[in-house]
C-alpha cells in the first residue's frame, strides 16, 4: 500500500534544519553525553560519533 503524503528525505531533513536554527538562532550550547563509538571517513575526512546520555546515578 503506497502512502497517499510523501516528503522527500532532503525535504524533511531541510524542515528540521531550519526549526532547530530558527529556534536555537543565537544560543550555544556545550553537549555532555558519553562517545559510545568512533568511525573516521579517511577519504572524506569526517569523523562520526554515536553519543548517549548515562542516567546521573549510574
Amino acid at each position: 500500500m503506497k502512502p497517499q503524503h510523501y516528503i522527500r528525505l532532503s525535504a524533511l531533513n531541510d524542515m528540521i534544519h531550519d526549526t532547530i536554527s530558527a529556534r536555537f538562532a543565537s544560543q550555544r550550547f556545550w553537549v555532555l553525553a558519553d562517545i559510545t563509538n568512533h568511525s573516521y571517513k579517511a577519504d572524506k575526512k569526517i569523523h562520526y560519533f554515536e553519543l548517549v546520555e548515562k542516567a546521573q546515578n549510574g
